[in-house]
């Protein structure tokens, strides 16, 4: 066990579907358990769905998913030459695109033919950034030299407009679980890739969600899909250092009570720096204590159903930016996700994602270039329930609902593969 530090909101309320409060809490320790669902030649974590399942792609230009019954899956997507798999939900769909064209395309894990999305009307350029467990995808397109946010609804493949977003440059980020709610930014740069990541892949650099160069002023957005309400989330910040103003800001993630994470670019003088955000509404935000100074600052990149936050700090200076990955929930605070696992060797430079059982993707530092080509791992709060999913006569360790969706296995609370490790009470733990 390892005792880290944690940094917490303080006496605040959340005002979001009623109280919400954030509390100091003495230093304690946690616990995850590893799964290394690739230690070698892939890039980062893209997506995590319900169940624990993560995707990817890998060097090989073949798209690949992760679970713990069958482990890496590795398939070749017709008429895709390598499938960047952006989001992929508990039926097992994914959202994504062909890194060769950068075609967006939606299908199934389980294979067959795919969608190829054209919210331009044409075959441009586009990146679908998430999707929701009913389909509903969200993304970005490059029309005519401009980036323009869209949605798609894979069950009746139409692109539903989504109303009020304004200006020539806009994206979705994401989409909430159910599909109710949308998040990402809208701007006026002159720039079609603002705001769009990009990291190593194949030996080349493709577009993903997280830029950690991008500067160009932006404002952080939540849609409403099911009320075609789109807010702009407030400048007003609490925790913002004193001497600074909000020059920009961009919504990552978003949660089913409408909650938003992303960050806020900050400026003093000549100073730029960005620090992670929560906007339980509209109208109120707070800065997500950071774990560390570092020189560009640091991200809030989702948000699960219990409103655990997980984000990344960067330097935006170097090649492979990211320095540290973190996890905050009211009950825990702040905690570095760096080497506070049974393998404490391998540090953690990123964390992209975190589902509603409080499982996180994370980049692995390998020891090569700093975040070159990093592996990927998923990481469980030991606070959850270990069992046996049996396949065959195969005992597999698995987690809670783990099972959900193989065939011919079950899930079994009561039937360990190997032993049970100690539970901690520090997650909101649906």
């Amino acid at each position: 066990m390892n005792t880290i530090k944690k940094w917490t909101l303080g006496a605040c309320t959340f005002a979001m579907f009623g109280a919400l409060s954030a509390t100091a809490s003495a230093q304690s320790t946690f616990e995850y358990k590893q799964q290394t669902v690739d230690a070698d030649s892939r890039h980062l974590p893209t997506a995590l769905n319900g169940n624990g399942w993560v995707g990817s792609v890998q060097n090989t230009h073949d798209g690949f998913y992760w679970n713990a019954v069958s482990q890496v899956t590795t398939s070749s997507f017709s008429g895709i030459t390598e499938l960047v798999m952006e989001d992929l939900n508990s039926s097992g769909a994914y959202a994504g695109y062909d890194a060769h064209n950068y075609t967006g395309k939606v299908g199934s894990i389980a294979g067959g033919p795919s969608t190829t999305l054209q919210p331009c009307g044409s075959a441009s350029p586009s990146l679908p950034t998430s999707i929701s467990e009913t389909g509903l995808v969200g993304g970005i397109a490059f029309c005519s030299g401009q980036s323009v946010a869209f949605l798609y609804d894979d069950v009746t493949g139409t692109y539903p407009t989504i109303s009020g977003l304004g200006g020539p440059h806009s994206a979705i980020l994401d989409v909430s679980s159910s599909g109710q709610y949308a998040a990402g930014w809208q701007g006026t740069s002159s720039n079609p890739n603002v705001g769009i990541a990009t990291y190593y892949t194949s030996g080349a650099y493709a577009y993903g969600k997280y830029a950690y160069a991008n500067t160009s002023a932006t404002q952080a957005v939540r849609y409403d899909v099911a009320n075609a309400q789109l807010d702009t989330l407030t400048h007003q910040i609490t925790g913002v250092p004193a001497g600074y103003s909000v020059i920009a800001s961009t919504a990552l993630g978003a949660n089913d009570d409408g909650a938003v994470v992303g960050y806020a670019t900050i400026q003093s003088g000549s100073t730029v720096n960005e620090v992670p955000v929560i906007w339980p509404n509209a109208s109120a935000g707070w800065v997500v204590p950071m774990p560390t100074t570092s020189p560009s600052g640091c991200r809030a990149t989702a948000i699960n159903a219990s409103w655990q936050v997980v984000g990344t700090c960067f330097d935006r200076g170097t090649l492979y930016p990211t320095t540290d990955a973190f996890v905050w929930d009211i009950t825990g605070g702040t905690r570095v996700l760096e080497g506070v696992t049974q393998n404490a060797s391998q540090a953690y430079r990123e964390a992209t994602d975190i589902n509603d059982y409080g499982q996180i993707t994370v980049a692995l530092d390998r020891g090569h270039p700093f975040n070159h080509d990093p592996g990927v791992a998923l990481l469980t709060p030991t606070s959850m329930d270990y069992g046996a999913c049996v396949v065959g006569s195969s005992c597999n360790m698995m987690y809670s609902n783990q099972c959900d969706g193989f065939a011919n296995s079950s899930f079994n609370g009561n039937v360990h593969c190997i032993a049970k490790p100690p539970k901690h009470a520090l997650f909101l733990t649906p």
